[in-house]
């Protein structure tokens, strides 16, 4: 695992090992990150220092996805029935709190910036379908906010929007929200395909902080040689001149 300096524009190894490291996420505080192992999760130091440690309270298969206001981690944890979430605080200071557990799969929790609300998919109605709670008190109340089927929910850095992708049509979908008071949500509005991009992973985009943006990472395909190597072309204006020649 790698993390990229914007403004150095250099590559820092975080990880060594042999196993799968994937999905990470920024602690709040920009520090460490927070990824998923083969043993759990773990966390290391986002420059690259120090040691890699492990999670408390997180098992195989557990997936880090977002912070409540309070520091806690809430992520996926893969129960005998499916895919629960979870929450717990990153030290291990207290066990972790089940927030969503049924007889099918409930994954992608994410926190709204003011704290208030748990957006996620579920598979309860036989598709995905993105839907609210109240935090922490999420069984006072549900609304289904997708109406075509929907994964991979994220709120704005104002928490006005929340955007997730309409599986029926492959298409990211904005739906505007209240702010502050009841929750209250607008008809999902449609921005563009994301057909070229999402390939299901638990992380595949994020919103930037100017609200402007969104940051997606497109899939490659593993059965083509050119999906694992990366080629460097030097002296590209003579190999032009030999393609196409000039008098």
């Amino acid at each position: 695992m790698w993390v990229w300096d914007l403004r150095r524009r250099t590559f820092t190894r975080l990880t060594r090992d042999e196993g799968p490291e994937q999905h990470p996420i920024w602690t709040p505080d920009g520090a460490r990150v927070v990824f998923q192992s083969p043993d759990g999760m773990a966390s290391t130091a986002a420059d690259g220092t120090g040691t890699i440690e492990a999670v408390p309270n997180s098992e195989r298969g557990s997936t880090p996805f977002s912070w409540t206001a309070d520091g806690r981690l809430v992520f996926d944890f893969v129960s005998p029935d499916g895919r629960d979430i979870r929450v717990a605080p990153l030290d291990g200071s207290s066990p972790a709190e089940t927030l969503l557990a049924g007889a099918f799969a409930e994954q992608r929790g994410t926190i709204s910036p003011d704290g208030r609300w748990l957006a996620y998919e579920s598979l309860e109605s036989g598709e995905y379908q993105i839907y609210v709670r109240p935090f922490p008190d999420v069984d006072s109340a549900r609304w289904q906010v997708s109406t075509a089927g929907g994964d991979h929910p994220r709120w704005s850095p104002d928490g006005g929007e929340l955007f997730y992708r309409e599986l029926s049509s492959d298409r990211l979908m904005a739906v505007a929200v209240t702010p502050s008071g009841a929750f209250e949500w607008d008809d999902p509005e449609p921005l563009f395909s994301v057909e070229p991009y999402l390939s299901g992973n638990a992380r595949d985009f994020v919103v930037d902080r100017d609200d402007q943006r969104f940051l997606f990472k497109r899939p490659v395909q593993a059965d083509t040689e050119e999906s694992n190597r990366l080629v460097l072309v030097q002296h590209w204006d003579e190999e032009l001149k030999r393609l196409v020649p000039v008098p």
